[in-house]
């Protein structure tokens, strides 16, 4: 929630700050390749939450709803691949692994000056809808070896306790374009449906990408 509150507030700053500059009406549809450093945390219920780190790449199409606003849809994909190693209280290493597809679908604001006609920012905000590909955990118990999926039926002990494969949350962020060509930009990513019974990822995304 504090992630949250921060964009917001960095958002209105920029509106304030400037308040007097001329804006221009850039309807201007765009197309972006991306990649991501992630940063993600599982929380647990406990101390030992899991915090991993990984990559992202991606795919946004921003379309133009309406002629006379800045305002657009983006749609796309994105993989997004996370892995930590982490040491229990026992002094054994655990080891942790994650994949997912997601379908962002983004209501974005082009805000663009006249002054400055090589920079554009775009917030935005939307659902996201994730597909869970891999989620691994392998350690030692007393000595003996373990690996097992958290997707796995089997391995969870039954359909109930298994993962979900699919997961609804949000996206929240902004980006900068600079130049037309290159995009920095920063989203957070709180899941809305639990992975496992009671647990829920988040997720920082500091992305660069190419647009065309």
């Amino acid at each position: 929630m504090k992630k949250i509150t921060l964009i917001i507030a960095a958002i209105a700053a920029l509106f304030s700050t400037n308040a007097n500059a001329q804006l221009k009406n850039d309807t201007e549809g765009y197309q972006r390749y991306e990649v991501s450093f992630v940063a993600q945390k599982f929380d647990w219920g406990h101390d030992d939450n899991t915090k991993l780190k990984g990559f992202e790449l991606g795919y946004i199409n921003g379309i133009n709803v309406t002629n006379k606003l800045p305002i657009f849809l983006e749609l796309g994909g994105q993989l997004t691949w996370t892995h930590a190693n982490d040491e229990i209280a026992t002094g054994e290493e655990l080891k942790h692994t994650f994949m997912s597809i997601a379908i962002p679908v983004n209501a974005a604001y082009k805000i663009a000056f006249a002054s400055s006609e090589n920079i554009t920012i775009v917030p935005f905000i939307g659902p996201n809808f994730k597909f869970n590909l891999i989620g691994k955990e392998k350690g030692s118990i007393l000595g003996n070896e373990y690996d097992l999926s958290f997707l796995n039926k089997d391995d969870m002990g039954g359909k109930d306790n298994k993962a979900s494969r699919f997961q609804v949350g949000m996206n929240l962020g902004v980006g900068v374009n600079i130049s037309k060509l290159l995009y920095i930009g920063y989203h957070f990513q709180p899941d809305f449906a639990d992975y496992l019974d009671g647990v829920k990822a988040k997720t920082n995304y500091i992305t660069v990408g190419v647009n065309f």
